[in-house]
Parts: structure tokens; C-alpha cells; sequence
């Protein structure tokens, strides 16, 4: 009965604080240890594979001539195509 009381009270608290550091303190729980280090590289690895993505999309809009280039896609690379993107992420 006092568990079920303990949790009414922290759902049912009036402070929008509580739910926040609850979170946080959940939060950093989860990154103690070598299964946080995967936590954050896996998550690295999902916005790499994301921003490339998003270029690819770009360049098939930009090959497809349906809408004019972006200013920024006369950046150019060591392999000579054009990036839009302002911080080149391109493999």
C-alpha cells in the first residue's frame, strides 16, 4: 500500500519539477556503464546515417530538376559532387 501511495504522490505531484528530475535521474542511470558508451554511439551513428539520408533526398530532388539548387550546393568536395548541406556530412 505505501508503494502505491509513493507513486500516486510522484505522478500526482502539483511541482513541474518533479517529473523533470525524475527523468534525469532516470536518464543518467541509464548512460552508468559500458551499455551508456552504446547507448550514445548507437544514437551518433543513427544522426550520421540520418544527415545522410536527408543529402541523398537532395540530390534526387536536384537530379530529378524538379525544384532549382540551393545556394549552398556550390560547395564543393574532394570527390568534385556538391553537397546542399552547410556542414558536409557526406561519407
Amino acid at each position: 500500500m505505501e508503494r502505491s501511495n509513493e507513486a500516486l504522490m510522484m505522478h500526482g505531484t502539483t511541482s513541474a519539477l518533479y517529473p523533470a528530475i525524475a527523468s534525469l535521474d532516470v536518464a543518467g542511470a541509464m548512460m552508468d556503464g559500458p551499455q551508456g558508451e552504446w547507448l550514445v554511439n548507437e544514437a551518433v551513428t543513427e544522426a550520421i546515417r540520418f544527415r545522410q539520408a536527408v543529402v541523398r533526398t537532395g540530390r534526387r530532388i536536384v537530379q530529378a530538376g524538379d525544384r532549382p539548387p540551393p545556394a549552398s550546393a556550390t560547395t564543393r568536395h574532394g570527390r568534385g559532387d556538391r553537397c546542399s548541406m552547410t556542414i558536409c556530412c557526406c561519407p
